[in-house]
């Protein structure tokens, strides 16, 4: 029994060595595969690295031919930069001697371009004579069209006071036009011609900008001297900003000074950027020989196309108006203004206010005392008008344009002094007469 056991189990241990190495067998068949199929992945890696070297050493010789190309472009590019200063420098030292005839080409190019659209302005006024007879009073200006419509801008004084207004234009065509409004206040007028009636297309000027000028660049004027018809001449702006009195008594503030030459019959004409467009009306000159020394004034674009624009709308110029007279503080001398009992040295006295006007209803006085200076009497007392919308008002001139530039209906909050105390009023500003 003991033996039948123990030959059972050297079968059973002899089985199991069996399927141990069967086993074992197969294992080692799978291993050695695996061992196979990580070798041939091994080597396709391997070789994908070497391919890899192969790319990143042709990158490396391409980036050294692309470095040794930019050093080549950067050194082109210095000897560019070179060859660019040079000619600047050519250019600079050519300029001289090219600015005569390129200038002189603008000049001649400006004229072809602005002379078309310059007028000759001719007038009659109808006079009595001592036994009752007509005498007819002509006069001359100059003047250039703004518009295809046939609107004409020119001076005041070139037309003031005429029955019959007669407009040339350069294709020799004489033409009767309207008056279309006045403003004596800034010597501007417009007038009107039919379009239909001239046999040719008008040709408007271009008007400039005013504010952008400077001292020193170089005008064309263009009008019709002595009835000598589209004369130009040249010279340059010698002065911004200055002041000059109208036939009318009034003060045009911010007019353009130059040397070119304006004489009588120049009136009315446009002043010329070298660019072709308007920059200012030729209004005025300081001779003792009525012809031109080298001191014109022209009325800036901006001031005039303003006032043609309200001429053309309504007629007139529509203006604020208060309603007084007066004198500036600081015009009087600082004894004097001691014994009116005046203790500021700015402002606007006022002399006199009009009946029923804006002022009047605000309750501002006028003057009630008068001094007797040598042969100049002062008159005295009244309101002194500090500010006008919290801007100090040094001067009667400042005051006059300030209020000028409004329009009526509009407030304004006037500061002013009486008896030494400050008061604040609101005004409502009325329509300035005609």
């Amino acid at each position: 029994m003991n033996s039948a056991y123990r030959k059972l189990g050297i079968v059973a241990v002899i089985f199991l060595i069996i399927g141990f190495a069967f086993g074992s067998g197969i294992a080692y068949l799978k291993l050695s595969s695996a061992i196979e199929s990580s070798g041939r992945e091994i080597t396709s890696l391997k070789a994908e690295v070497l391919s890899l070297e192969n790319q990143l050493n042709s990158l490396k010789d391409k980036l050294e031919r692309e470095s040794e190309k930019i050093g080549n472009i950067e050194e082109a590019q210095l000897s560019i930069s070179e060859a660019q200063a040079n000619i600047t420098r050519t250019q600079a030292s050519l300029a001289p001697l090219l600015s005569f005839k390129s200038e002189e080409q603008r000049i001649i190019e400006v004229y072809e371009k602005v002379s078309p659209g310059v007028v000759y302005i001719t007038t009659e006024r109808v006079l009595r004579g001592f036994f009752g007879e007509e005498l007819v009073q002509q006069g001359a200006g100059s003047g250039f069209i703004v518009s295809k419509e046939g609107y004409i801008l020119t001076n005041n004084h070139v037309i003031e006071n005429a029955e019959n207004v007669w407009v040339g234009l350069s294709n020799g065509k004489i033409v009767k036009a309207e008056i279309i409004g006045t403003d004596p206040a800034t010597d501007i007028a417009v007038l009107k011609i039919d379009p239909s009636e001239v046999n040719f297309t008008l040709k408007p000027v271009v008007l400039g900008d005013s504010d952008k000028l400077k001292v020193g660049m170089k005008v064309i004027a263009i009008g019709n001297p002595f009835n000598l018809q589209r004369t130009a001449t040249l010279g340059i702006i010698s002065a911004l900003n200055r002041s000059i009195e109208t036939e009318a008594g009034t003060t045009i503030k911010g007019v353009i000074q130059t040397d070119a030459s304006i004489n009588p019959g120049n009136s009315g004409g446009p002043l010329v950027n070298l660019d072709g467009e308007v920059i200012g009306v030729n209004t005025a000159i300081i001779s003792p020989v009525r012809g031109s020394i080298g001191i014109g004034f022209a009325i800036p674009i901006n001031t005039a196309k303003k006032i043609m624009n309200e001429l053309i709308e309504h007629g007139k110029v529509i203006r604020g108006w208060l309603g007084i007279t007066g004198i500036s503080v600081n015009a009087i001398p600082e004894e004097i203004r001691a014994e009116m009992n005046i203790s500021v040295d700015y402002g606007v006295l006022i002399v006199d206010v009009v009946e029923n006007s804006p002022a009047k209803k605000a309750g501002l006085k006028g003057s009630n005392f008068v001094m007797q200076i040598n042969d100049l009497t002062i008159a005295y007392g009244g309101d002194i008008i500090l500010s006008v919308d919290g801007i100090k008002m040094q001067t009667a001139e400042q005051l006059a344009n300030y209020i000028s530039n409004k329009k009526p209906g509009e407030k304004v909050e006037i500061i002013y002094l009486r008896d030494g105390e400050e008061h604040e009023v609101s005004v409502i500003l009325g329509e300035r007469p005609s």
